[in-house]
Parts: C-alpha cells; structure tokens; sequence
C-alpha cells in the first residue's frame, strides 16, 4: 500500500503538490496556441486544424524570396473561401456585405526573417491571405497564397494579452508609446471603425522616413525600409500583441490597408508614424 500512495503522490505532482487540497483545475491557465506558418512563393505551409482554448500565438517565417504576411480572415457564417476569393475578384463592384471580417494575423516580414503575434481566435473558419503585391503587380493571394484554418475550442474575445506596451490606431491615426531599444511587446488596440495594421518597419541607416513615405506612395526600386511584422486586427476593438527586438536607428508605423470609401490607403491619411528608437 505504501507503494501505492507514494506512485499515486507523484502522478499528482505533475498537476499540484501532494498532500494539498487545491482544485488543479481552478489554477491551470491554459498555454497559447501555437500556429506556425511558413510563406514561400507562392503558398502558406500551415495546420488546417487547431484547438484554441486560451491564446493563440501565431509566427510567420519567410522561407521565400519576397516580402510576405499572414493575413487572417474570418468567413462569415454559412460562407466559403470560395465566397471569399469570389467576393475579391469582383472588387470594383461588389454585391453586399464582404463574406469575411479581418480576424488578426502576422504584417509583412522580410526574406529569411519571421515574426511572432499574439491574439484571441476563437472557433470558426479562417483563411490566411498575403496581400502583398509580387512583382508583376499580382496580390500573392491571387497566385495561390490563401489556406484555410478551422478553429475549435474556448478562445474569447475578452482573454487578456501579454503585458507590453500599448498602442491604438482610429481613423487616422496611431498613438505609440515611448520606445527604447531592447526586446518589446507592443499590444496594438483598433479604436475605430475600419481595420488597421500595425506594420512596423526599420528605416535603412542611410535613409529618412520622408524616403520610406516616398517609397510606399509610389514603390519604385529596392524598399529604403525593412519590414518587420506587426499586428493586424479588425475595428471596434480588436487587438493582438507583437514580440519585437528593437535596435538604436528609424522606424516607422504604417497602416497600409486602403479605406473603403476612396480606395486610398490609410498612410496617406495620416496613418504613418516615424518613430526614433535611441
């Protein structure tokens, strides 16, 4: 019998000290999620499936040869990707509401780079996009780069973030905090009405933001900036948080996502937000 109590003592240390009276259930907090995608030309390599009882922590790494992201879509109910792709193609003249809302996901990250976000999922149907242009003008989506992702699980809207730094974007404009350099988490909040990106990017040494603008408004040559990922999230209250290490040097915060009414993208709003790191 002793040696019974005592394997049973020790099964019970995986979840509480012997001997204790506490509920493991009640002092569990459930791990985030971890979905890991992987972006080449011109595919996602993700899981199809994941269960999301808390968090979910969502990494892009770039093994392509181009800039990529890890848009997250949510197809509305009774909807497909389909629906979604079909929607897309009639862009200039759509009929009714979109068959998605942006749900979050990882902004653009470099070649051989990768990027890591956090936010709350929960169950559904998702699609990750990549929004980014290829070369011959070509959104990457359209080239195949969309996979779909379901979603099950306990994940609510109301989870708490990770502590970091808080930062919101409205219509247009960001509020940052004060930045230092060193490892940061930057919990990027959406007050307004539209969706909003915070895509961060590191200004080249030997170039100003006023390049970077310059660069984004009309893209010709090599970019004077580095993307470096950011959080992508829907309005009315939609956040997610973004692990960054942050060196002495230029950045800035665009919002790239064009406004439904003109077409114009939120940067040339306002949405863009030079930030000195010293």
């Amino acid at each position: 019998m002793r040696k019974i109590a005592i394997v049973v003592c020790l099964v019970s240390m995986a979840f509480a000290s012997c001997g204790k009276d506490d509920n493991p259930a009640i002092d569990a907090t459930p791990k985030a999620t971890t979905i890991d995608v992987d972006a080449t030309e011109y595919a996602f390599g993700a899981e199809t499936s994941v269960v999301v009882d808390s968090l979910a922590e969502i990494t892009i790494k770039n093994s392509g040869a181009e800039v990529h992201q890890a848009a997250l879509l949510k197809t509305a109910d009774g909807k497909t990707l389909d629906d979604v792709m079909a929607f897309f193609a009639n862009e200039g003249a759509p009929s009714g509401p979109p068959p998605y809302a942006v749900a979050g996901g990882v902004g653009a990250v470099e070649p051989g780079a990768s990027a890591t976000i956090t936010q709350t999922l929960p169950a559904g149907s998702y699609a990750f996009f990549c929004f980014i242009p290829s070369p011959d003008g070509a959104p990457h989506f359209v080239k195949g780069m969309r996979a779909p992702l379901t979603v099950t699980g306990n994940s609510t809207t109301t989870l708490p973030l990770p502590d970091g730094e808080n930062a919101i974007a409205s219509e247009f404009k960001f509020d940052l905090p004060s930045l230092k350099a060193g490892k940061t988490v930057l919990r990027g909040k959406n007050a307004g009405q539209q969706d909003h990106e915070f895509q961060l990017t590191r200004v080249a040494d030997d170039k100003t933001a006023d390049d970077a603008l310059n660069w984004l408004t009309t893209p010709q040559g090599p970019p004077p900036m580095a993307f470096i990922g950011g959080n992508i999230v829907g309005p009315g209250g939609g956040s997610g948080s973004f692990v960054v290490n942050l060196t002495k040097g230029t950045y800035v915060m665009v919002c790239r996502i064009p406004d439904p009414s003109d077409g114009k993208a939120h940067f040339l709003k306002g949405m863009f937000s030079p930030v000195t790191i010293t």
